[in-house]
């Protein structure tokens, strides 16, 4: 085994390494607390998550929140079958006046191109073999099996703060770490 059973104590640490990203990000810290934590934290990371670039604030229909709300609006007005396939590349702009591809959320992404039974069928099924694996005790196996789980968890993430599945490359290896989860499970006796 590569380390100890449990890494629950590394959380702690983990989110007192997130304190000077909060403190750089978030508007309205006093600048005694904000000056050293944005020298700390490099200007790409903090500026991107509190839209700040080097030219000021960005507009805001560029930002996720905006093209999650105009989502979200459009899923409300064709809730059942959606727009149709890549619709929100067509009518994102026409809204805001500026262009983005996809709503950077695969559950949004899906009910706007083909409705809410599609995205939860999805979904479901993806949650669905997601609790089968974790069903055999792939959580609390070995450090390779927990590696799988911890990679899967990554790409949840992604696709609910982006849509990798547009990269061809991620998407197969989504597919792949998906498939390992199921067939690594261990041998029974």
């Amino acid at each position: 085994m590569l380390g100890p059973r449990s890494w629950l104590w590394l959380l702690p640490l983990l989110l007192i390494g997130l304190i000077p990203v909060l403190l750089a990000t978030v508007p309205g810290v006093p600048p005694l607390l904000q000056d050293p934590a944005r020298a700390l934290v490099p200007q790409s990371i903090w500026g991107r998550l509190n839209d700040f670039n080097s030219h000021g604030q960005r507009p805001q229909a560029i930002t996720r929140l905006s093209q999650w709300s105009v989502a979200v609006g459009l899923i409300a007005e064709h809730p059942w079958l959606g727009w149709g396939a890549a619709a929100f590349s067509v009518i994102y702009p026409l809204r805001t006046g500026f262009w983005h591809g996809h709503p950077h959320n695969i559950v949004l992404d899906l009910a706007i191109s083909h409705g809410w039974p599609v995205a939860l069928l999805v979904v479901g099924l993806m949650l669905w073999l997601l609790i089968r694996a974790a069903r055999f005790g792939m959580a609390t196996g070995p450090v390779f099996e927990r590696g799988w789980w911890a990679a899967v968890l990554v790409l949840m993430a992604l696709h609910a703060s982006d849509i990798p599945m547009y990269d061809s490359r991620i998407n197969i290896a989504g597919w792949i770490l998906l498939a390992g989860l199921r067939c690594s499970r261990p041998a029974q006796s």
